[in-house]
């Protein structure tokens, strides 16, 4: 109980503080006394009781407050930014128009003596040279309006960005990642990853339907969601994680808790997704046998369950310890800090999400204090990591203008991560342009190429294959493997915006020494024998 409140009065602390800050430099600096500036601080005074009435309204089931309370709070944020960046411009201008102002005035005549002990009071100062203002009163209104104005749209601007970045039609990145244990048998083998779907007061049924379609036409080999499923029990979510079910895939669908399932019920969610037909890893490890080999799937819960009492802490010996180290092994976690561990027991990949690639600028460099690997490819002590940056945006629709990638997207999307070694084979020829298509000149892993329909809107990019929901006409030309065996890991489902040209997972390197290529685009190659 008082942990409780002890966290509602910090809360109304930082909120109440945030909002005297902007009443000061957005109603005050920029209105004279009157019923302008008495407007301003009836709003915001009402915009800082917003804050904890969507926080706990939206516990409460009264979710018509989420749309204004969380558009609220990412404009709030970035106006908190905007202006905080604009104070040392702003005092340096002060600065330099005050010393304007003081050498501009005339110098005064030293005043005349008067002899001590005379009668008669001293004539007055004279008027002139009274004390006059070191700075000109409209230019320092002029300057904060400017920037009160500059402040407001580009927060404005930025999150309908957000907002339309991560409410756009899902997003689909593929990656090839070398596992070197990989069995040549199991060349090509795809983990369709989808993280942070933040299922709540903004998004409901609807948008787990259009998730499961997007990874359902992968046809993947297996369907992983590391956490960040709900932001809710499951007496208010349970019909909108229902579409769930009708995840397909040929070896099984797994799940992994995340940091949210412990603050929305984790013991009901676990067996609700249970229920639904996802199989559930709390430190436990799965036996994949696929194509005549096996691969090692194993799940850790989060390490927000440490010291809750809900659930047992992550336990990486109980998942990883005892198994063949001659096996691939694969780790689902839902936060990427659990590869500093994992990397211990030898893992081989690690897919995780939860950073939504930063969620907002400029907190995104704060999240790589904490997280070794933000968004994409990394690798933490010879352990491949990949990072989705989610399907959802928690709970406010937008965090950042980061494509949901990302994502405001920050938010999530399933994206593609393969195994391979990136080369042609022998004679392998580039894929052809058809009518309709085209084959963009930037490489993706050597010799993947993205294609993307022309016309279609934002569509789904990827490496070395065409979009998932079509096929270019006539098909593509028959393409040859070289002795890699790629691992096809499809991760995270996410909106992007609409761009001219298809986007690539990754930097486009091309070809550079081996000593100076970098991690992206990410790539899988399996070593020659």
């Amino acid at each position: 109980m008082l942990a409780a409140l002890a966290f509602v009065a910090t809360l109304a602390l930082i909120t109440g503080l945030i909002h005297l800050y902007l009443w000061k430099r957005l109603v005050r600096d920029t209105s004279g006394p009157g019923r302008w500036r008495r407007i301003g601080g009836i709003g915001a005074l009402t915009l800082a009781l917003l804050v904890p009435a969507t926080l706990a309204g939206t516990q409460n089931g009264l979710y018509w407050l989420a749309w204004p309370g969380y558009l609220w709070l990412a404009v709030m944020f970035y106006l908190l930014v905007l202006l905080l960046a604009l104070e040392v411009p702003m005092l340096a201008t002060r600065l330099v128009l005050r010393r304007r102002v003081v050498a501009a005035e005339p110098s005064t005549a030293a005043p005349e003596p008067v002899l001590v002990g005379a009668t008669g009071a001293a004539d007055p100062p004279a008027a002139g040279a009274a004390e006059q203002p070191d700075h000109d009163p409209a230019r320092r209104l002029l300057l904060a309006r400017g920037a009160a104005i500059f402040a407001g749209l580009t927060a404005a601007g930025v999150t309908g960005y957000g907002v339309r970045t991560a409410l756009g039609p899902p997003q689909l990145d593929r990656v090839r990642i070398p596992l070197a244990k990989l069995p040549r048998s199991m060349d090509g083998l795809r983990i369709a990853t989808v993280s942070d779907i933040h299922l709540g007061p903004l998004r409901g049924r609807a948008h787990t339907e259009r998730i499961v379609a997007a990874i359902n036409r992968l046809d993947a080999d297996l369907v992983a969601v590391v956490g960040d499923l709900v932001d809710g029990s499951v007496a208010e979510l349970g019909g909108a994680a229902a579409p769930l079910r009708d995840l397909r895939s040929r070896y099984g669908s797994f799940f992994v808790t995340g940091n949210h399932e412990y603050y929305s019920g984790v013991e009901e969610w676990v067996q609700e997704v249970d229920r639904l037909g996802l199989r559930v890893l709390q430190n436990q490890r799965q036996e994949i046998q696929a194509r005549g080999g096996v691969l090692d799937l194993a799940g850790v819960n989060d390490v927000t369950a440490a010291g809750t009492g809900l659930a047992a802490p992550a336990d990486y010996a109980a998942a990883l310890a005892d198994r063949d180290p001659n096996r691939p092994v694969v780790l689902l976690a839902h936060q990427p800090v659990a590869a500093v561990e994992a990397a211990k027991f030898g893992v081989d990949l690690q897919l995780s999400g939860h950073t939504h690639g930063g969620q907002m600028v400029p907190f995104n460099y704060l999240v790589k204090l904490q997280q070794p690997v933000v968004s994409g490819l990394g690798e933490v002590d010879g352990t491949k990591v990949y990072v989705t940056n989610g399907a959802g945006s928690g709970a406010r629709p937008s965090g950042s203008a980061r494509p949901r990638r990302s994502p405001w997207s920050s938010s999530a999307r399933p994206e593609a991560l393969r195994r391979g070694d990136g080369r042609r084979a022998h004679g392998e020829s580039r894929p052809h342009s058809a009518a309709g298509w085209r084959s963009p000149a930037p490489h993706c892993g050597g010799h993947a190429r993205a294609w993307r329909r022309a016309g279609t809107g934002p569509g789904v990019t990827g490496c070395g294959v065409p979009p998932f929901n079509a096929a270019p006409p006539g098909g593509l030309p028959p393409v040859r493997r070289g002795p890699a065996h790629p691992l096809e890991v499809l991760a995270r489902v996410q909106p992007r915006p609409d761009s001219a040209e298809p986007r690539l997972v990754g930097p486009a390197q091309g070809h550079r020494p081996a000593r100076h290529r970098r991690l992206h685009p990410p790539r899988l190659v399996r070593p020659p024998p």
